[in-house]
């Protein structure tokens, strides 16, 4: 069985390739960066 903590990282690791994918066809990846540094 997965644990919940597991899953949370799971999606936020799948949350963050969508992000990073949207940023290198919309922004620069400079943009990334700057959004994990907001949440960090």
């Amino acid at each position: 069985m997965v644990s919940e903590k597991m899953n949370s990282k799971f999606f936020f690791i799948q949350l963050f390739l969508v992000l990073n994918e949207f940023n290198r066809n919309f922004l620069q990846s400079k943009s990334v960066l700057f959004f994990l540094q907001k949440i960090f």
